[in-house]
Parts: structure tokens; sequence; C-alpha cells
């Protein structure tokens, strides 16, 4: 409800110094809810080759799991690429703490490249995440299973036109995200003695923490700096951030 007022809102009221700045600078900065960042690395997708297709499920009803037998798909063509987002017309997402139906088609992205089969234009399509419309899984993902021969939108859409247009199309591929999707672990190093120097340093409000040690070789007669940072990174909450194409 918010995110459909502030859109329509949008014509009517706005913060005259906020767009001086975006046109001044050339960045969003802060805007519809969210903080914007650039980034020179923005990966590029490409869409399957699904052009003239008309995807439905096929007439095994109560599918679930993990892959999805369909049918109606251009002939002998790989489809869907790795990446392509798909959903089932009358299969909606629950709400992942209540699981109640949200009133929204669930979205499910392609994990493998898919291929058709000859004739009706088979093929069997991974997806992630698995449907499971079990109100006693906690993981459940959506409020019923698919029909037999439900129409399948391909990101979105079922008209062949705007499918057509969308089909073998590249396009950056930008993140949204809330900061407790992804989290960064740093270790604390220890501070090895016997050196000249040996110090770290840590920033607990960012979770940085950095090691600099310096000691002095006499095989080589050289003194030697070292700058470590240990960590890792982690998908805690995929939920949380979503990829929209540019």
């Amino acid at each position: 409800m918010e995110a459909a007022a502030v859109e329509f809102g949008a014509a009517l009221f706005n913060p005259p110094k906020t767009i001086s700045e975006q046109y001044l600078s050339g960045t969003m900065g802060i805007g519809l809810g969210f903080k914007w960042s650039m980034d020179q690395n923005v990966t590029r997708f490409t869409t399957g080759a699904f052009t003239l297709s008309v995807p439905t499920m096929t007439t095994a009803a109560n599918q679930s799991g993990s892959s999805i037998l369909t049918t109606g798909w251009t002939a002998s063509t790989q489809v869907l690429n790795r990446g392509d987002i798909i959903s089932i017309l009358g299969v909606n997402s629950v709400n992942p703490i209540s699981y109640r139906d949200t009133g929204v088609l669930r979205t499910f992205v392609v994990t493998a490249d898919v291929t058709s089969g000859s004739g009706a234009g088979a093929a069997t399509v991974n997806i992630s995440p698995p449907i499971s419309a079990d109100p006693t899984d906690p993981f459940q993902t959506v409020a019923a299973l698919p029909a037999a021969s439900a129409s399948i939108k391909i990101w979105n859409s079922t008209v062949a036109a705007t499918i057509t247009a969308m089909s073998a199309v590249s396009s950056p591929q930008a993140l949204a995200f809330h900061r407790d999707a992804f989290t960064l672990v740093v270790v604390q190093l220890e501070t090895p003695g016997g050196l000249d120097w040996s110090e770290r340093v840590t920033n607990p409000k960012i979770g940085l923490s950095m090691r600099l040690t310096r000691g002095f070789i006499m095989g080589t007669n050289r003194r030697i700096t070292r700058l470590d940072v240990l960590g890792g990174c982690k998908t805690l909450r995929p939920e949380l951030a979503c990829r929209i194409p540019g």
C-alpha cells in the first residue's frame, strides 16, 4: 500500500532540493526508500530465447519441489537461461512469518539452463525456492500448488509481444537489499611478538579488523611490512534481497 501511495504521489509531490541535487551530482542519493550506490562492476544478464513461447504447466496437477514439468515452449531451443524469472498463475507467495497468502504471485528463479524438446516444447525447469504449500512446513513458499495446465509468466508477463521483446535481451542487474540480507565476518588476528612492530586495529561499528606487522629478515637484509585482513561473507536472509534488471 505504501509503495502504491508513493507511486501515486510522485507526480504531485517531490522535494525540489533533492531533485536539484540529483541533477547536479548525477546520482540518485536517497529516494523511494532506498539509499542508492553505484558500482562500475555491475554484472549483465541475458534472458533466454523464449520468443513465441506460450508455456504452461503440464496436465499433472499439484506439482511441488525444486523442478517442474512444463510444456508450450518454442521447440528444440534453449528457452530459459539460469537466472531467468518465472511465476505460475494461481500460485501466490506466503508471508514468511504468518504463512498467509500475500495475494501476489510467487516468483521463482531458474537455476539451470533449460532446453525444450521437439514437438510440444516440453521442458523440465529447475527452480528456487522449491514449491511447498504444506502448512506444517517451516519453509512453506506458496499458498497453493499449481493447477494442471496453469499458465506460466516469464518475467511477469504472458503477453506474446512482451515476451518476444524481452527474449535474448542483455541488461545490467542491480541489487536492492536490506542490510540484514548479507553479513561480513572478520577475524581479530593475533599480534605476534618478536617483531619491530605488531599492531591490530578494530572498528566494532563496521565490524572490520586489520593487523599490521613489520619485521627484519637478516638473510636478505630486508625489512618486511605485512597487512592482513581475514574474513568471509555470507548471505543470511536471501528473502531480504532482490535483483532488478536495468
